[in-house]
């Protein structure tokens, strides 16, 4: 048996979820850190209280409980305290996964393994001990940009699960670690390793991130895959509507596509219809092709009136209209028999049959809170542009990055080219460093003065486009932060390899779609289509593009997406999956700028 105290005010599912950054827990997060606040005083009396092992057990219980208070200073604090020699076997190690906590919050991942390499027998631990052991190695990996080995420490932890819903939240974990792996990975993967339960996975998700394939190839290779793997964990990820269905998903026979092909928003709406039209006559089976019909928004008056007419004339499925305005005017009309696929959010109440799938800088501004709080950052500096889109980022982001318990340090405002040195030297607090440099020189003090950053952030955001962020980065660097974390959207991407000019976002890590970043998909007979029909157009809206590829395939896929809303369908702009709110979101990539070239998180550069 165990001398380690049970953990019984915080579960396994809690310490799990604090470390990946789990979304569903963002709105209790503050109410958590103070019960876990309270619970590390309670054990910490208990050591003071207690003599010998049994002390050194609560005290080292109440170092875990400062870790998930996000108090890491007092944990490190306390742990170099405590003598080695007063440990067993146990809470040497229990000391040591404890160190490499600490140790990824300082987004030291080199030391953190370091502490756990010297864990020699994990597999002899008690249970719970090898839980946060394998869990915290697992960490360890995913920050290192080593998702496979992530994925094995995940697996390896998933044999001493017992409880339901720690075992879905350890499945899942494992699926979002794949999330990042391209297809070329999972196929260079398949032919390297002999583990059975890791090449499980790797099938599984080869089968599930295939961009082109229809939606019945995928159900019959996952019938194949269950029949190979009867006991599969990922198993519990399907309905039984998918793995034992002999007939066909629904479809729609005929799709009404409204755009507003005049205007000012003419060109994005027909490179949407482009792309929408290029994935309509790459589908394989022309037997399973709907119709298509499109519509010109701007020629009516009522879009409403216009969706009834697009019913009447034949239509089960809309996809469309694009912007906001549109998709407000239309929101009322979702009531009716055709489902509506928005190309746009829209602020009104969500309407039964009413789908919102968009390209939104916001939910971008949001994927990098999540992210930046899963690498251990807690304080933040901001960069925008002074408009409203910079505002709507700010706001975004925000709210997020709040909700999960960090701060927001500072801000900095830029709109022209006299004010980015000035904005940046005050969102460093260069200023005031200089400043008191200066107060005292006229003090009569004789210094040898080298201005200093701020040291109360640790990451910063620049949600700017490329051009200003060409211009802030080296800014950075030159005010001492180069080396500070920093992290950015698809704005500030051309979606285009050009190093000399992008040598000056060295070191940011942003999000974007797979159409973009996936160099695999450029060799794809689709992406071939469009980049030599439009070839003038394609680098401008290649994204736009890409959400026309994927409108098609939501408007074909919608009740997979609904059956399976966890697992999603593999895109062009991001992994796809159904919210309870109705909105296609998109677990985007994640890359990082390297010698100038966009390098996807887990591979090498070339």
């Amino acid at each position: 048996m165990s001398k380690f105290i049970p953990l019984h005010t915080i579960s396994l599912s809690l310490l799990v979820c604090l470390l990946a950054g789990c979304a569903t827990m963002q709105d209790s997060s503050t109410a958590k850190y103070k019960s876990a606040s309270l619970e590390a005083n309670k054990y910490f009396k208990l050591a003071d209280s207690s003599q010998g092992s049994k002390a050194t057990e609560y005290r080292l219980q109440g170092i875990e409980h400062l870790i998930l208070a996000n108090n890491y200073e007092d944990a490190e604090q306390v742990l170099y305290t405590a003598s080695d020699t007063e440990l067993n076997t146990e809470q040497s190690a229990f000391k040591k996964i404890l160190l490499a906590q600490v140790a990824l919050q300082k987004r030291d991942v080199n030391t953190a393994q370091k502490h756990l390499r010297t864990i020699w027998t994990p597999h002899k631990l008690p249970e719970a001990l090898q839980i946060k052991f394998f869990l915290t190695r697992s960490e360890a990996f995913l920050r290192g940009g080593n998702f496979v080995q992530a994925i094995q420490e995940r697996i390896y932890m998933g044999k001493n699960l017992h409880n339901t819903q720690q075992i879905q939240e350890n499945n899942q974990a494992i699926w979002s670690a794949f999330g990042q792996l391209t297809p070329t990975t999972l196929r260079a993967l398949q032919n390297s390793s002999k583990d059975k339960e890791l090449n499980a996975w790797i099938e599984f998700a080869t089968i599930m991130k295939q961009y082109d394939s229809s939606q019945d190839q995928k159900i019959r290779a996952l019938q194949v895959w269950r029949k190979q793997y009867p006991n599969h964990a990922a198993i519990a990820f399907l309905p039984r509507e998918i793995l034992e269905s002999a007939k066909p998903m629904q479809r729609p026979n005929k799709i009404a596509l409204l755009l507003p092909l005049q205007g000012k928003n003419s060109e994005s709406a027909k490179a949407v219809r482009d792309g929408f039209l290029a994935a309509y006559y790459a589908h394989k089976n022309a037997e399973e092709r709907p119709k298509i019909q499109v519509y010109d928004t701007t020629e009516s008056n009522s879009l409403s009136r216009l969706y009834q007419r697009a019913v009447e004339e034949g239509a089960n499925f809309v996809v469309g209209p694009l912007t906001k305005t549109e998709v407000d005017a239309i929101s009322m009309a979702a009531k009716g028999k055709a489902p509506i696929l928005a190309l746009n959010t829209t602020d009104r109440h969500p309407q039964e049959n009413l789908f919102n799938f968009a390209l939104s800088p916001e939910h971008e501004a949001e994927a990098v809170a999540v992210k930046a709080w899963q690498a251990g950052h807690r304080r933040a500096l901001i960069v925008i542009p002074k408009s409203k889109w910079g505002t709507r980022m700010h706001t975004a982001f925000t709210r997020i990055w709040q909700e999960q318990g960090g701060d927001i340090v500072a801000t900095a405002e830029i709109n022209t080219q006299s004010n980015i040195n000035e904005e940046t030297k005050q969102l460093l607090a260069i200023d005031s460093s200089e400043a008191r440099a200066a107060k005292l020189k006229k003090l009569g003090m004789k210094i040898n003065f080298e201005p200093r950053r701020r040291q109360d952030a640790d990451i910063i955001f620049i949600a700017t486009n490329g051009a200003l962020a060409r211009q802030v980065k080296p800014l950075l660097n030159f005010y001492y932060a180069g080396s500070m974390p920093t992290y950015g959207t698809s704005s500030i991407y051309a979606g285009r390899p050009q190093a000399k000019l992008d040598q000056d976002l060295n070191g940011i890590r942003f999000c974007d779609m797979p159409w973009v970043l996936d160099k695999s998909i450029s060799s794809r007979s689709t992406y071939k289509s469009v980049a030599n029909l439009w070839p003038d157009k394609f680098e401008q809206y290649a994204r736009l593009y890409a959400l026309g590829l994927d409108a098609y395939k939501v408007a074909m896929q919608l009740d997979e997406l609904t059956l399976i809303p966890d697992l999603g369908v593999s895109g062009m702009t991001g992994m796809l999956t159904l919210n309870d709110r109705q909105q296609i979101q998109r677990r985007l990539m994640w890359a990082q700028f390297k010698k100038g070239i966009a390098v996807i998180d887990g591979q090498t550069a070339e």
